[in-house]
């Protein structure tokens, strides 16, 4: 998905669910929503993703200290699936053997590699309309919307499951090129669901 559509479709989003909670919170309460869910979405991804970089690192410095060509297969094969690639685009041999002469090549390729994988960014609100979308179906769970080419209502509670599932499934099985951070959007609508319960409102209040 592109810069662009990303950031049309978090405005839409504020656009369609942000007054009704809004509207119940007030300006002041809402915009702590917010920013709460936009900050714990980014520390949510933060921790998850130490734990899909950290093997990563430890493979990288395996190589440059044993640059063998098993070190550089193993540190390869974690790399494609990290960026979620199915099998072996670049063709490395399993037994692969790098001569004195590659080494300090291969270094440099690992080196870059990994830097790459370490600095790539998240930039966006994504968690933080997340996180409003959710506590829209955890607040209006039975509101239903008619969504373009399905010919039925349905309610938004069944809307923030799928929205759930999807991120999970996204995140599990990650298409290569899918640069979207779907920990982040996972970790906006649980930031959400625990602001809620904290807040404790009266459900008799909403439908």
């Amino acid at each position: 998905m592109e810069a662009g559509d990303t950031f049309f479709f978090n405005m839409l989003s504020l656009f369609l669910f942000g007054p009704m909670l809004e509207g119940i919170w007030g300006e002041r309460k809402f915009l702590i929503f917010y920013l709460v869910c936009g900050i714990g979405a980014g520390l949510f991804y933060t921790v998850l993703r130490y734990f899909d970089i950290h093997p990563l690192e430890t493979l990288a410095n395996n190589f440059l200290l044993h640059p063998e060509g098993e070190n550089f297969v193993r540190f390869a094969n974690k790399l494609y699936a990290n960026l979620g690639v199915v099998g072996n685009p670049l063709k490395i041999e399993s037994n692969l053997v790098i001569s004195n002469d590659e080494i300090a090549e291969y270094k440099i390729a690992v080196e870059k590699l990994l830097k790459d994988a370490v600095d790539a960014p998240m930039i966006g609100a994504s968690g933080a309309t997340f996180g409003v979308k959710a506590g829209f179906g955890f607040l209006f769970p039975n509101f239903e919307f008619m969504l373009f080419l399905i010919p039925f209502p349905i309610k938004a509670k069944y809307l923030v499951s799928f929205w759930i599932l999807y991120e999970v499934y996204a995140e599990t099985h990650r298409m290569p090129g899918d640069n979207v951070a779907h920990f982040a959007h996972i970790g906006g609508m649980i930031i959400a669901f625990i602001l809620i319960k904290f807040w404790r409102k009266n459900r008799d209040n909403f439908y």
